[in-house]
């Protein structure tokens, strides 16, 4: 409870009239947000809001204003295929929104859904508005489906620091894959071939994070995926060479992050990324 009295008069559902209790805002007629985060909804709920709810966020939106743009969060429902997520990209695509941030962590979803986001990552990127940030931690992929996505995001040929500008930083895709069910069986193992197929992944501590310059940081940061470190956590060389990783802090030496939301340092998903730092080390 504890809402302001108007949602959902008795035995009624609750109006989805309402823009807050649609879960679709929109500041300055150009940033939107659809929020349907935490509510166990289905395939096909979401392709039931899609068509009854998703048309207001256009509405708010000016296009006039040019530089749409929207984040997306689906975390925390069970979505299982990949045409909700596809109907939802393609309609935001034709609206000319670029979808900045899609949360779909806590989902059920198969390597098979991950061919509408290789979709709309090649298709988001030739129109110049791509995909930044992607987390799909807690879902059902295979090594197959991440691979996919490294793949995918090598190929669209945007995700590098040639296109950074001034208000923008290097413009590697931020993925979060951690914490699979079941667990990827050897995480390292898939970086390694990835590496050796050309497909470089950087692991940072955070999105925010920068490196000092010089001994090969910077290139490694040149790579157009940028992973969490708890997504293989036995990189112990790597995370020595950072100073946020303490050995007391460690995860530990077993492939996936441990356990169910035993991520390194605390639940980073949990944070959603949405905080400027990463949190303390101790809490």
């Amino acid at each position: 409870g504890g809402g302001d009295g108007t949602a959902g008069a008795a035995g009624m559902p609750p109006s989805s009239g309402s823009l807050r209790e649609s879960g679709i805002s929109v500041k300055g007629e150009r940033v939107g947000t659809v929020d349907w985060s935490e509510s166990q909804y289905s395939d096909e709920d979401i392709m039931q809001r899609i068509e009854d709810i998703l048309p207001k966020l256009f509405e708010r939106l000016n296009a006039e204003a040019g530089n749409l743009e929207c984040s997306i969060n689906l975390a925390g429902n069970r979505l299982r295929g990949p045409q909700p997520i596809a109907a939802l990209l393609r309609k935001l695509r034709e609206a000319n929104v670029q979808v900045s941030t899609l949360r779909l962590h806590k989902n059920q979803l198969s390597d098979e859904a991950m061919q509408s986001l290789v979709e709309h990552i090649k298709y988001s990127s030739q129109d110049r508005r791509p995909l930044l940030e992607l987390h799909l931690s807690d879902n059902r992929l295979t090594e197959v489906g991440v691979r996919k996505l490294v793949e995918a995001a090598h190929k669209c040929r945007y995700y590098f620091a040639a296109n950074s500008s001034p208000e923008r930083r290097c413009r590697a895709l931020w993925l979060r894959c951690e914490n699979q069910r079941p667990q990827l069986v050897d995480p390292h193992g898939l970086l390694d071939k990835l590496q050796q197929d050309g497909l470089n992944v950087c692991l940072l501590p955070s999105k925010e994070f920068h490196p000092q310059t010089g001994k090969g940081r910077s290139a490694q940061m040149e790579a157009p995926v940028h992973m969490h470190h708890a997504f293989a956590p036995r990189s112990e060389l790597r995370m020595n060479q950072d100073a946020s990783w303490s050995g007391k802090d460690r995860p530990k030496d077993k492939g996936g992050g441990g356990g169910k939301g035993k991520y390194a340092l605390g639940d980073w998903d949990e944070g959603y990324d949405a905080e400027p730092s990463p949190p303390p080390l101790r809490g």
